[in-house]
């Protein structure tokens, strides 16, 4: 549970991080370097260099880097989800131990 607590910690600040560890390592690593480059690029145009950065890349990575930040979220609960078993059995229609094929059909 304490491993879970901290990868959701951690997610909050970099999203990809948590899911590195929790095994997702490469996965992990993607969304954080997104998410990274986006901020930056978005920092960079608002407070480093804004006469030199025009707006709309500047918006157009702030963007991206929400939607990396939302999508490491989503992905982060989808891990602790089937690290836990609480996936739907409806994603599975192969695991059904009464199925007439006997499991994984």
């Amino acid at each position: 549970m304490a491993r879970i607590i901290t990868a959701f910690l951690m997610n909050l600040g970099v999203p990809g991080s948590g899911l590195m560890l929790l095994g997702r390592a490469w996965l992990g690593f993607a969304v954080a370097v997104w998410f990274c480059i986006a901020v930056e690029v978005a920092v960079c145009g608002k407070l480093i260099a804004p006469a030199t950065v025009p707006w709309q890349m500047t918006a157009a990575s702030a963007l991206l880097g929400l939607t990396a930040w939302l999508l490491g979220q989503g992905l982060l609960i989808s891990r602790i989800r089937y690290l836990r078993g609480r996936l739907p059995a409806a994603l599975f229609p192969g695991d059904d131990p009464d199925s007439p094929f006997g499991g994984r059909g």
